[in-house]
This record gives structure tokens, C-alpha cells and sequence, in this order.
């Protein structure tokens, strides 16, 4: 049994599907045509440079570090030479100060043996050259040299150490003396207690009339009395605490015990004037 043909669409709409108009095709292929033309026309003037110039910065992995001086002034030498690792702490460079370079390790171990002195090292140190000079640091090196210089004049000064001993056994003596004088004043205080409540019960007994007056006036002298007595013993113990303080702060104690020069760090002076790497 034959089947049935099946139109899907009308017959003007086939040709129109089948026929499709050529004028744009015509165009279309003209335009891309022209557009091709055109962008090779200006690739061949348009040319891009095979070197590209600039300015560029080049660095390590770990960046150079920045040296700061601590001072300002002209650089006198460069204490190292360019491209030269360099520890924390090494000085780099001089810049023009009244202290010259050279004298700094003189200085340095002038510092030292002078610690070890006072550590109880050697006792003659071999001071520097008095021709030398060292600018911003002298004063700082003549001050040390002399207390130093008196700091052992002290220590083996017989005589200054029989002054030293009377000293000490004094306030040794006062010391006893104010702890006898505290115990005194505590004795008191409690009879002083002991006669204040006699007084005041005794003229409780006088305002109600049954003390006599003469009684009374006897009871209040005994009172006073024993008042003056307190504020006695009392300036007493104040009189010895102010001696005991005077003999602790006296100028030979204290002579020695700041005769000894202070120190600080490894030189104990500033290096103004040698930037160092941070």
C-alpha cells in the first residue's frame, strides 16, 4: 500500500530557502576581503621594535643593606672597599671628628684594663701617652684615669682604713644605742598608758566631788610629768636615728664606695663618628 507524501511547507517558502539572495554574499565576501587587505597594509608600516629601552633595577635575592650614619659631617676614608660583605656592627667609614681613628682601640683597651682592675686584675695600668689627644673623649679619658687614680690611693691608704674601721664600729655603737632607745620608749609608752588612766579616772572623781582639789592637782603634776618624760625619750630616739644616718652617709664611706669609675658597655664611650652597619 503506497504512502502518503507529506508537505512540510508551502512552495514559496522552498524557493525562498533554496535561492538565497546573492547580493550579500556579493558584499560580505568583498568586506572581509578589504578587511584583510587593510590589516596586512598596516602590519607592513605599523612595526614594533625588537629592542625595548627603559631604565630597570636589578637586586639579589637579599637586597643590599642601607648604611645610616649616626652623625653628620665630610667623609674622611672608607674603611672598606665597594662590593665587600660586611658584619653588624663594622665600621664602615670615618667622618671627620676631633677623635681620631687610631686612638679608638686605645681607648677601648684602656677601658678594659681599667674594669679588670677594678674586677681585682692588675693594679698598675699603663695610662696612655700624655702627647696624645683625643678630641670629644678627653675629658671623659681624664676623669677616669683620675678617679681611678684616687680609687686605689683609697684602697691602700692604711690610715684612711683606720678611719673606715673607727667609722663603722660608730655606727655599729649607734645602732645598739637606737635599738636601746626604741625599747626604752616602748616601756614608757605603757607607763605613760598606765598614768593617763589614773588621770583621767581620778578627775572623773574630781568633777563629781569626791577627789579634793589638792589630790587632784598632785595626780595631774604626776600626769605631766610622765608626758615629759615620753617626749624625752621619744627626741632622744629621733637625736640617735639623725646621728646613726650621718655616720652611714659620711663622705669617707661614701668616697669609697663611688671612688670606682662607672662603666659602660665594652668602652663605656659613645663612637661618634664611625657609622657602623645596623
Amino acid at each position: 500500500m503506497p504512502q502518503p507524501q507529506i508537505t512540510l511547507q508551502a512552495p514559496e517558502l522552498d524557493e525562498i530557502l533554496t535561492r538565497p539572495p546573492a547580493s550579500l554574499v556579493q558584499w560580505g565576501i568583498t568586506l572581509l576581503f578589504g578587511l584583510g587587505l587593510l590589516l596586512g597594509a598596516a602590519s607592513w608600516f605599523i612595526r614594533y621594535p625588537d629592542v625595548v629601552r627603559g631604565r630597570i633595577l636589578i637586586t639579589t635575592e637579599q637586597p643590599p643593606v642601607r648604611v645610616y650614619s649616626r652623625a653628620t659631617g665630610r667623609l674622611v676614608h672608607l674603611l672598606v672597599s665597594d662590593t665587600v660583605t660586611v658584619a653588624a656592627g663594622q665600621a664602615v667609614a670615618e667622618i671627620e671628628n676631633t677623635t681620631h681613628l687610631e686612638n679608638v682601640p686605645i681607648v677601648r683597651a684602656l677601658s678594659r684594663q681599667v674594669l679588670q682592675g677594678l674586677r681585682g686584675g692588675a693594679q698598675n695600668i699603663p695610662w696612655p701617652d700624655p702627647t696624645l689627644t683625643f678630641g670629644d673623649l678627653q675629658p671623659e679619658i681624664n676623669n677616669l684615669i683620675r678617679q681611678y687614680t684616687e680609687y686605689r690611693r683609697l684602697l691602700t691608704d692604711s690610715f684612711q682604713h683606720q678611719q673606715l674601721a673607727l667609722l663603722d664600729r660608730q655606727i655599729a655603737d649607734y645602732g645598739r644605742l637606737v635599738a636601746v632607745n626604741e625599747t626604752q620608749a616602748a616601756i614608757n609608752g605603757q607607763e605613760f598608758a598606765n598614768v593617763e588612766h589614773t588621770y583621767q579616772t581620778n578627775r572623773k572623781l574630781y568633777e563629781d566631788k569626791i577627789f579634793s582639789r589638792l589630790d587632784f592637782l598632785k595626780e595631774e603634776n604626776t600626769y605631766l610629768a610622765k608626758k615629759k618624760e615620753t617626749e624625752s625619750y621619744r627626741r632622744t630616739a629621733i637625736e640617735n636615728s639623725l646621728t646613726l644616718s650621718e655616720r652611714e652617709k659620711h663622705p669617707r664611706r661614701r668616697t669609697v664606695t663611688n671612688a670606682a669609675p662607672r662603666h659602660t658597655g665594652e668602652t663605656g664611650y659613645p663612637r661618634n663618628g664611625y657609622p657602623a652597619v645596623d
